[in-house]
């Protein structure tokens, strides 16, 4: 029907008073399955029926479809009190009703075809008035959904949402009420007006409570890098450290580790995105986020289930990249975000899961314990404690240039240097519990040439590493000598018997000087007089001649003979 047709039907009173002129009575049953048809059209994709049902929208459409269906009806029904409106022009025909009524359907029409285009223009934003809404909305998907259709749904309107998110939540004060504290309420610091109060308090908890779900994580850990990434861009960007995140960022990286579809197991493959590993450096490079949340410790390192050389791998990927970012420039310890602290605990919980494995294993004297359970698990942390990954970290090279503060130069308390030989000494410590002494000695090797270095020419930072850790095991030494702990002595003896004729070993190693002149003045007289302490100090495959007075190591060569 064309407008000439519409203006000769408006014309004529007669046409007006028809019903169904625009729309007979039983073609609301075809409207209401066009309806029912949308409905579908909306729920057949989880993004678009989150925005279309969250989004005002939805609002909109639904008003405008039953305003238009009751108009129709209205239409339907206006000739039975026809005698009584004739005095209201116009709104006395039926043809009127049911033009508006048109008019609002293919407006409602209209609305979804534009919605259909770019329904990415209607995913909804947060504010104060609907903070608690938006909240409510994402987390009823994280519990009860769960599927990875609905979790990347959410992500997408998460991720549109981020930068507001983070720069709320970062404007909660978590240390508003610690001792000293000039503040009285968490939102005092930054000066955030009442109004916006539960926005800031909304924007926390999508980060600590929604964001941190098991399953959410689970999905950011394997499906959306792009997020992830962004994640940690807006952390650094407003220093979140200060407000939230810890709750967060403890499931997440858990995830990251644990989980075998992660990012990090994808990049640790070394093809695809495991060639510039962005997660591995955007995460790991991040010191602030080191230094507040801890990623290193986000998993439960004593857990036997944890024990797989998948994790052990990202584990020490992620401090390898951490220490080399680290000693690119110096870096003062008693500044925050400096890391050393966090990185140190992350090395000392590495050899903490040595020790916990050798615990496991202290029952095996034969050859089977090269074929335990857990050999790839130690193998990996073992190569981690050479000088292709860890020595790298701290020796200059063309590409990787080092520079070392004051604290770490001189390895003080709390430098990360200190960090790296007490780790060292942590790993020795744990290879002391084994009673298969060829096989922890086959595991000191690689930490052996790390710092027992033969080169005459040592860099100031590695002279005093070596004598740093000379100083533990000294104390350790000590100790061994009136009965406490498990025997570093005859590890010592048990390393260094195996390493002693080697070129530059005697001239150049501290450590190595030093079990020699340990041994030779005071423990061969003991072993020589004294079984308990042969027993205690000198290893197995060692033998003791006390009618000559002679000790041999494990290949028969003579080590000491009495005068």
């Amino acid at each position: 029907m064309n407008l000439i047709d519409l203006l000769g039907i408006i014309e004529n009173s007669k046409a007006l008073n028809t019903v169904g002129t625009f729309l007979r009575w039983y073609e609301i049953l075809a409207l209401a399955g066009i309806v029912f048809a949308i409905s579908e059209f909306m729920g057949h994709s989880k993004l678009r029926n989150y925005i279309f049902k969250w989004s005002n929208l939805s609002k909109y459409f639904l008003r405008l479809i039953i305003i238009s269906i009751l108009l129709v009806i209205l239409a339907n029904i206006l000739p039975l009190f026809n005698s009584k409106l004739k005095i209201l022009p116009y709104l006395s025909y039926p043809a009127f009703w049911e033009l508006i009524g048109l008019t609002l359907f293919s407006i409602a029409i209209t609305l979804i075809l534009v919605f259909s285009l770019d329904q990415y223009r209607f995913i909804p934003n947060i504010n104060r008035k609907n903070c608690f809404d938006f909240y409510n909305n994402l987390y009823r998907v994280v519990l009860y959904e769960q599927s990875n259709e609905s979790l990347s749904a959410i992500s997408i309107i998460i991720q549109k949402n981020l930068e507001k998110i983070f720069e709320y939540a970062a404007r909660y004060d978590n240390r508003w009420n610690v001792k000293g504290s000039p503040f009285k309420s968490a939102f005092e610091k930054n000066k955030v007006p009442d109004k916006e109060h539960n926005l800031v308090n909304i924007s926390c908890n999508i980060i600590d409570v929604l964001m941190s779900e098991k399953y959410y994580c689970q999905y950011l850990s394997e499906n959306n890098m792009g997020l992830v990434l962004r994640i940690i861009e807006q952390t650094n960007k407003y220093e979140l450290w200060n407000s939230c995140g810890r709750i967060f960022y403890g499931s997440l990286c858990n995830e990251l580790f644990v989980n075998n579809q992660s990012h990090l197991s994808k990049e640790i493959e070394f093809r695809g995105v495991g060639l510039t590993k962005p997660v591995f450096k955007a995460l790991f490079t991040s010191f602030h986020i080191l230094d507040a949340y801890r990623p290193f410790q986000s998993f439960h390192y004593f857990m036997e289930e944890n024990y797989q050389v998948e994790i052990i791998n990202k584990y020490t990927k992620a401090l390898e990249i951490s220490l080399r970012e680290y000693f690119k420039e110096k870096r003062s310890i008693f500044f925050a975000g400096s890391c050393n602290i966090a990185l140190s605990v992350a090395l000392n919980n590495l050899s903490d899961i040595l020790y916990s494995i050798c615990i496991r294993l202290e029952r095996y004297e034969n050859g089977d314990i090269y074929y335990n359970r857990y050999q790839n698990v130690i193998r990996a942390i073992e190569t981690f404690y050479s000088g292709t990954v860890l020595g790298m970290c701290f020796y200059a090279t063309e590409k990787h240039i080092t520079h070392f503060s004051k604290e770490d130069l001189e390895v003080k308390e709390r430098s990360m240097t200190r960090g790296i030989i007490e780790a060292i000494f942590q790993y020795l410590d744990a290879l002391t519990i084994l009673k298969n002494e060829d096989y922890a000695r086959m595991l000191s090797t690689k930490v052996f040439w790390l710092i027992f270095s033969t080169n005459k020419e040592k860099s100031q930072v590695i002279k005093n590493m070596e004598e740093a850790l000379l100083s533990l095991l000294k104390e350790r030494v000590e100790e061994n000598k009136k009965g406490g702990y498990s025997s570093m002595i005859k590890l010592l003896i048990n390393i260094y018997g195996s390493f002693q004729y080697h070129e530059g070993v005697r001239e150049n190693v501290k450590i190595g000087k030093y079990i020699e002149e340990e041994f030779k003045k005071n423990l061969a007289i003991d072993i020589l007089t004294d079984k308990e302490k042969e027993k205690r100090y000198l290893p197995k495959k060692y033998t003791v001649n006390r009618k000559l007075k002679i000790i041999k190591d494990l290949h028969g060569r003579v080590i000491y003979k009495a005068k």
